[in-house]
């Protein structure tokens, strides 16, 4: 229902907030920055563990759901209750050191496995902070450099894209794309991902 789904995305966006922040705090690091990134992991645990819960619900209030994907994981199918026309659901998730993703329709599921090395992702992820956090030396520094910094920061956007979006694109259909992360996936700023039509929040 409306109320389930307005939950699940306040959810989605919480788990997002607190995972980024949590990071972010853990890298400045000193006592109290390291107490604040404990305290935004505990949320993150939370968060995940209430959007488990609900996938739950959704499915005990919608009897029959379970059988129409047996094989795949029980959230594949209650997630289905909760997505509308025009939308695609990606859900990543990570075997050991492989990062897979279900990719979720009102009327299709498909498994990708592998897409990528989570050490892959992680290395991108590292490059990209590198070159983020040259922004950080001062606006003479980055207006001097700003096309070399640009540059650089593209080349880590357009490699995610590649490791990420790239191998699942063929089944991304519709004009909304939900994006549910796992791990480093969590750091992944996947609006700003780019490939040679543009960043992807202008693609969905």
């Amino acid at each position: 229902d409306k109320a389930s789904r307005a939950r699940l995305w306040k959810l989605i966006e919480d788990l997002n907030w607190y995972s980024s922040h949590a990071n972010l705090e853990d890298e400045r690091g000193g006592q109290r920055r390291i107490r604040a990134a404990d305290r935004y992991s505990r949320e993150v645990l939370r968060c995940e563990r209430e959007i488990t819960e609900l996938f739950r619900s959704v499915e005990s209030n919608a009897p029959g759901l379970g059988d129409l994907h047996r094989t795949a994981a029980i959230t594949v199918s209650e997630l289905r209750a909760c997505i509308e026309p025009g939308e695609t659901v990606v859900e990543y998730f990570i075997v050991s050191d492989q990062l897979s993703a279900f990719v979720v329709s009102r009327d299709r599921i498909e498994v990708v496995r592998p897409i990528a090395s989570v050490t892959e992702v992680e290395t991108e992820l590292a490059g990209l902070r590198f070159q983020m956090e040259k922004f950080n030396f001062g606006r003479v520094y980055a207006d001097q450099h700003f096309e070399q910094l640009n540059g650089g920061a593209t080349q880590y956007l357009a490699r995610l894209y590649q490791k990420l979006i790239s191998p699942i694109e063929h089944l991304l259909k519709g004009q909304r794309l939900i994006v549910i992360p796992h791990g480093a996936v969590h750091y992944v700023p996947f609006h700003a991902l780019i490939n040679r039509r543009g960043y992807l929040v202008d693609q969905f």
